[in-house]
């Protein structure tokens, strides 16, 4: 509860400035053709900017949806891998899991929802969706 309290109080004070609709460095886009679920929240499929806010979070915007802001915590992968979302999908139903940035080992994984926590415990296996960024805007936030 606290933590949504304290997520939303940031959402408010942050969407001033990221309403302008244009990318930042550090941004990533996405086009994800699937429906998803993130913070209780179930998002179209559509062309997605993710933006970080401050350290942690990461604000998630589409066309047609207001935009979810996300707590998330320090990932590690293996070896630089690309860029990409990454999804676990029960059944139809898809959780966006992490975040990767080309030419990182260090991501942000978003934390498992009470539902998936439940899919979880109940034995359920989960399946991997990966969907690669489209684009990363230059240090001027221009699109390539």
């Amino acid at each position: 509860m606290r933590r949504n309290l304290i997520a939303f109080l940031l959402l408010l004070l942050a969407a001033p400035l990221l309403s302008t609709g244009q990318t930042r460095r550090g941004d990533t886009i996405a086009d994800v053709p699937f429906s998803f679920i993130v913070e209780g929240q179930q998002l179209p499929p559509g062309r997605y900017v993710l933006s970080p806010v401050g350290e942690t979070n990461i604000r998630i915007s589409g066309s047609g949806t207001k935009g979810v802001l996300v707590a998330t915590h320090d990932a590690l992968r293996g070896g630089e891998n690309g860029s990409k979302l990454v999804f676990h999908r029960w059944g139809d139903v898809h959780f966006l899991s992490s975040i990767w940035t080309a030419g990182n080992t260090h991501g942000r994984a978003l934390y498992p929802s009470r539902t998936q926590r439940r899919l979880i415990q109940q034995g359920r296996e989960s399946k991997v969706a990966e969907i690669s960024v489209v684009t990363q805007p230059d240090s001027k936030g221009n699109l390539p």
